[in-house]
């Protein structure tokens, strides 16, 4: 209880954060840290990198320790706000939203994440991946192929890509 007691006097402090992660993972007391996480946003608003980490922690701790899946999305929602390019909340999202079947958002989460990673073979398969929603949740065959074409322009040997656009 102390714990829970310094950190809403002091919503910015990492190491005590930390601590009381730790401490609710090890007890499975996650709903007492998630009410803290949402007591602790009011006094982060001028402080968005701050904000921005509290998000991301509460969105773990809904989705992953909660299962609550829609509130979740909303925080990696406002993290996205914030900070546009980040990719944690954008896996998280995607992640989320293949649980819910929120296919256009999945689209858009996915496009996204094309346009802001690196690793080749990572790039592929966020494209394998919108093409296979495109193709077998929304059945457009053709915004499928036309996705796999831009595999193919990144990967003109992939065999998997060339075997797909024999649709």
């Amino acid at each position: 209880r102390w714990l829970l007691q310094a950190a809403q006097e002091s919503p910015a402090d990492e190491e005590l954060r930390a601590e009381l992660e730790r401490l609710g993972e090890e007890l499975q007391n996650w709903e007492e840290l998630v009410d803290l996480y949402r007591a602790n946003r009011g006094p982060l608003a001028e402080q968005p990198e701050a904000l921005v980490a509290l998000d991301l922690r509460l969105g773990r701790a809904l989705a992953e320790e909660l299962r609550e899946t829609s509130e979740a999305m909303q925080a990696f929602c406002r993290v996205l706000d914030l900070s546009p390019d980040n990719t944690e909340a954008l896996y998280a999202l995607e992640t989320l939203y293949k649980r819910t079947a929120a296919w256009d958002e999945l689209l858009a989460t996915l496009t996204r994440l094309f346009e802001l990673v690196d690793d080749p073979a990572e790039r592929r398969r966020v494209l394998m991946d919108r093409a296979l929603v495109e193709e077998e949740q929304l059945g457009d065959v053709a915004r499928a192929a036309a996705t796999y074409r831009t595999v193919l322009s990144e990967s003109p040997e992939d065999l998997e890509v060339l075997g797909n656009l024999r649709l």
